[in-house]
């Protein structure tokens, strides 16, 4: 075993607002530790991983009675190989001590538990749906898991270097808007500091306050050092209200076996998109303004309206030959739906939802501009609010024009849109910049927003566009 330095004990600091991981470090019996103090390393990257599939299984049974779960492949407690089993085999070949006599005697009942595997391929955002059913990206009903890796996505590759080693970690998971919970009292952290095996002192601390962001975890190991890539902890969050969150790592402190702080060099962040019924008289998610989100329409036909919208505008999210009907062009006409009536007014039961693809709902694009047709038109300045400087492509110019060119005197100055109130009889048309959803009667940050390719919101990154960001991008059909 190589020499090493183990964390004996692990304190949660809350100072300022922020929480710090201190460790006190001395040395293991079986010999002092390598000369390299004042030698940082470097991580290549942390993540938030909200696909758990492939990434590992938690340590599960413990074979020595120290109330520390053994990982498969790994020594005990103990130090002793008795039971140890083999990692990759797909074989549950570690018995568990389940009578606390020391020996093993019963196989805790999953294979390769413990082990550190390649990372999967990372998901950068993920849904839930509040609405009591096991749907959308969701791990349990209304809930998701979430891994905190270290390393390459996918693996292998990457994570604590090998001439460093790991015996301690704090990280803060953050979130804002305030849309989830972390349901901290199933929290996991059996996994990588569990991997070459663990023993006493061991310290698992862990945030009281998981309603509230950044939520703790911080672990120091007193067993063998580790190395190499893998999942620091597993999450479970729960949707509390309906909104897109960004998710990210604040505090992170990775202590090394010379009880050094590591270096990381990439933080990757993640998006929770979570849908809710609001407080409106109806019982269906999506049926009023700012109740269903997502990170990025399905849209299985392709046909760039998304799949949860279609029913309800009049099509079938299963047929790329129907799509809600449309008005424009060389939809005109023709029967877009499949049905024996042409050019027919959408559904009133769609009206709060996206019929067309440009990521703006038919309420909004009715305000927009004075028609209800507006939501049966997806491009071009008469049927995509985005397009404010009319070109059919969101640019520059869109974002130019909440401030150039300045309004006509009407009697108390020029003045350019941002900021301004609406409506305003000194000049027409105004409204048509107050794209906000809901609107708030003022031109500002939250109508400029809905085009911004760095935030999640589909008006933004439309399912006419894929989902992608729609800055710079030509509408798929002719104004």
């Amino acid at each position: 075993m190589e020499p090493k330095v183990v964390a004996l004990a692990a304190v949660a600091l809350r100072a300022a607002g922020a929480l710090a991981l201190a460790a006190l470090l001395g040395l293991a019996a079986d010999g002092p530790a390598r000369a390299d103090h004042g030698t940082p390393h470097t991580v290549d990257q942390l993540s938030i991983d909200l696909e758990t599939t492939g990434n590992g299984v938690p340590a599960t049974g413990d074979r020595d009675g120290d109330i520390l779960a053994d990982a498969e492949g790994a020594l005990d407690g103990s130090g002793s190989a008795a039971g140890q089993g083999v990692c990759g085999n797909g074989i549950d070949d570690d018995p568990a001590d389940t009578d606390f006599d020391g020996t093993p005697d019963t196989f805790d009942g999953v294979p390769d538990d413990g082990c550190v595997v390649p990372l999967s391929a990372r998901e950068t955002c993920a849904n839930i749906v509040v609405n009591g059913i096991l749907d959308a990206d969701e791990d349990e009903v209304d809930r998701l898991l979430l891994d905190v890796t270290m390393g390459q996505q996918p693996g292998p590759g990457g994570g604590f270097p090998p001439e460093a080693h790991m015996v301690a970690f704090q990280v803060d998971l953050t979130w804002t808007p305030d849309v989830l919970d972390v349901v901290g009292s199933s929290s996991e952290i059996r996994f990588f500091i569990h991997a070459a095996g663990v023993r006493p002192p061991f310290s698992n601390i862990m945030d009281s306050s998981p309603a509230t962001s950044p939520y703790l975890r911080a672990v120091a190991d007193g067993g063998p050092a580790e190395t190499g890539a893998g999942v620091l902890a597993r999450l479970r969050v729960a949707g509390n209200q309906a909104g897109v969150a960004d998710l990210g790592l604040g505090t992170v402190v990775l202590v090394d076996r010379t009880s050094l702080d590591a270096t990381v060099a990439t933080l990757n962040g993640a998006h929770l998109a979570v849908s809710k019924d609001g407080p409106d008289a109806g019982a269906t998610i999506g049926d009023s303004p700012g109740e269903r989100f997502t990170c990025g329409p399905s849209d299985m036909d392709g046909d760039g309206v998304a799949d949860a919208n279609e029913a309800a505008c009049g099509s079938d999210a299963d047929s790329s030959a129907k799509r809600p009907e449309r008005l424009d062009g060389a939809f005109a006409g023709v029967s877009d739906d499949g049905d024996a009536v042409v050019d027919e007014p959408l559904p009133e039961s769609a009206s709060a939802l996206d019929c067309d693809g440009d990521g703006f709902p038919g309420t909004r694009e009715a305000a927009v501009f004075g028609s209800t047709a507006g939501d049966q038109d997806a491009c071009g300045g008469n049927g995509w609010p985005a397009d404010l400087d009319p070109n059919n492509i969101l640019d520059i110019g869109d974002f130019n024009s909440f401030l150039f060119p300045l309004g006509i005197d009407d009697g108390h100055g020029t003045y350019a849109l941002f900021g301004h109130t609406v409506p305003d009889a000194g000049r027409p048309g105004i409204e048509r910049w107050n794209i906000s959803n809901p609107p708030d009667g003022v031109i500002d940050i939250g109508d400029i927003n809905p085009m911004n390719p760095g935030v999640m919101a589909g008006s933004a990154r439309p399912p006419m566009l894929g989902g992608a960001p729609a800055f710079g991008q030509t509408c798929p059909w002719p104004p």
